[in-house]
C-alpha cells in the first residue's frame, strides 16, 4: 500500500482566548493575594510536594494556510485547555527536583478529528525567598513530547466506529519557566506559572485500519523543531 502521511499545521481560526483570559485573571488573582495575605507560618520547601493545575496550552506553528499547502491538510487549532500534574522533592528549602505530566486537547479543522498533546518531563527548580509567604520560583528541565490524533470517518473500516487513521508524532525536548507560590497556611499553596516548551520532533507514525482488520503502518523519521507554552493556575501540598 503506497500510503502518504497526512499533513498537520497549526491554525489561528481555531483559538478560544476566553478561557485563556480567565486563567490568566485568576494568576494575577493569586499574585495579589499572596502579597496583600496576613503573615502565616509556611512550610519549607523541603520533602514532597504534589500539585495539580489547570492550563492554558499554545501549540507554535504556521497560523494560516500557506501557498502550496493541500486541500487535504489538517489544521490544529493553536490554543488548548489542559492539565498538568507535579510530583516534587524538596532536598532543600530552595532546591527541588520536580516530575511533571502535562496534557491538552487541541481541535482541528476535521470535525471528527483532535490532537492530544502530552508530555512527561524531568525538572530542577529553585526557589527564592524561603520561608516567606510569597516565593518566586524559576526551573528547568528535559523531556519527552507526543502530539498524537485518531479518526474515524468510516471510509476505509467497515465499521464506522473503528478508528481509520492514528497518528502520532513525538521526540524529545526541554521545558524552562517560572511562577510565583502564594502559601495559604502551613503545608497549602496556591500557584501561578508559565511554562515554555522546545521541542525535537524526530518520529511520526501512522496506522491503518482496514474493513478487514488489517493494519497498515508508516514510520518516518522527522527533523522538526517545535515550541509550545502554557500559563499554569493550581493548588498544591508541602509534606
Amino acid at each position: 500500500m503506497n500510503a502518504k502521511l497526512r499533513t498537520w499545521k497549526c491554525a489561528d481560526a481555531l483559538q478560544s482566548p476566553r478561557w485563556a483570559r480567565t486563567i490568566a485573571v485568576g494568576g494575577w488573582a493569586v499574585v495579589a493575594a499572596g502579597l496583600l495575605a496576613s503573615p502565616v507560618h509556611a512550610a519549607d520547601t523541603e520533602g514532597f510536594f504534589v500539585e495539580a493545575s489547570v492550563n492554558t496550552n499554545h501549540l507554535g506553528g504556521t497560523s494560516e494556510r500557506q501557498q502550496g499547502d493541500s486541500p487535504d491538510d489538517v489544521f490544529i487549532g493553536e490554543n488548548a485547555p489542559g492539565g498538568t500534574v507535579i510530583l516534587a522533592y524538596g532536598l532543600t528549602p530552595s532546591f527541588a527536583l520536580r516530575a511533571a505530566v502535562s496534557g491538552a486537547d487541541h481541535e482541528s479543522t476535521e470535525p471528527d478529528v483532535d490532537f492530544h498533546f502530552s508530555s512527561l518531563s524531568i525538572e530542577a527548580s529553585y526557589i527564592f525567598r524561603t520561608g516567606s509567604e510569597v516565593r518566586p520560583y524559576l526551573y528547568g528541565g528535559l523531556g519527552i513530547f507526543s502530539l498524537d490524533s485518531t479518526e474515524g470517518s468510516g471510509f476505509i473500516s467497515a465499521s464506522p466506529n473503528e478508528a481509520d487513521y492514528e497518528f502520532e508524532t513525538n521526540g524529545p525536548g526541554m521545558d524552562f519557566g517560572g511562577g510565583l507560590y502564594s502559601f495559604i497556611g502551613e503545608h497549602f499553596v496556591f500557584d501561578a506559572g508559565l511554562r515554555f516548551d522546545l521541542i525535537s520532533w524526530d518520529k511520526e507514525t501512522a496506522e491503518w485500519t482496514l474493513g478487514d482488520g488489517t493494519k497498515v503502518s508508516v514510520n518516518n523519521p522527522v527533523d522538526e523543531d517545535g515550541t509550545a507554552a502554557k500559563l499554569l493556575l493550581g493548588a498544591g501540598w508541602w509534606f
